[in-house]
């Protein structure tokens, strides 16, 4: 069930909702307001978000947080792992293929340099 489907506001703020066995990951939140957009797109996949990953704690990652853990009171929040983005996926159990998918997305949005950053070098 390897499936990365990254979520866009103004063309240039991300979140992105990973499969799982269990259902989805939500990684980041963006702005705020953008709770309505992230669970239908939840929706349209036919899956619960079951977690949320907090890449870091701009307010165009974190924005809708208060309002998902609202409507989503039984997910699980998860914050930065000290070892980078990388570390924080691996920890909580996201498959090899989907921290690779993400990655990739992150390199063609932000660079080599800012994927190296974070922990998930090329």
């Amino acid at each position: 069930m390897a499936d990365t489907h990254r979520i866009s506001r103004l063309g240039a703020v991300n979140a992105y909702l990973v499969a799982e066995d269990d259902g989805l990951t939500l990684i980041d939140t963006m702005l705020p307001r953008s709770a309505g957009k992230l669970l239908a797109a939840a929706e349209a996949r036919g899956a619960p978000i079951v977690r949320i990953a907090l890449t870091h704690a701009h307010g165009d990652h974190i924005g809708s947080l208060d309002e998902l853990s609202g409507r989503l009171p039984d997910a699980e929040v998860i914050k930065q792992h000290k070892s980078g983005l990388l570390g924080l996926l691996h920890a909580h159990r996201l498959s090899l293929s989907n921290m690779s998918r993400l990655a990739q997305w992150h390199v063609q949005r932000h660079g080599a340099a800012a994927a190296n950053a974070q922990g998930m070098g090329t």
